[in-house]
């Protein structure tokens, strides 16, 4: 990232940029799981196979953030009963880091 026009940026900047990209990943991953795209659960225009592929993991990630602010509101913003809901979203993933820890 530094090397591709990156310039200007410290270490803390370029820190924060990769855990964004990472937070992003995890969150596609979660959306793929749950197969947003193929059970049509996300309303897009993409008509074309290969750009829908493409910008698949941002929309999947995009979706997943969405849904869990969606969740937020509609629970009359209790951080409680959405921490309940984003435990059984990733109860996957948060498995498996208990098996690495």
């Amino acid at each position: 990232m530094f090397r591709e026009g990156g310039e200007g940026e410290c270490k803390g900047e370029i820190t924060i940029s990769k855990a964004d990209l990472e937070n992003n990943l995890k969150l596609a991953g979660v959306g793929k799981r749950l197969q947003l795209l193929e059970n049509d659960v996300i309303h897009h225009t993409i008509k074309n196979q290969k750009k829908l592929e493409e910008a698949s993991e941002k929309i999947c990630a995009d979706t997943v953030e969405a849904i869990i602010a969606a969740i937020f509101i509609d629970s009359k913003y209790s951080m409680k009963k959405t921490k309940k809901c984003i435990r059984k979203i990733f109860a996957e993933e948060f498995g498996e880091l208990q098996k690495v820890t």
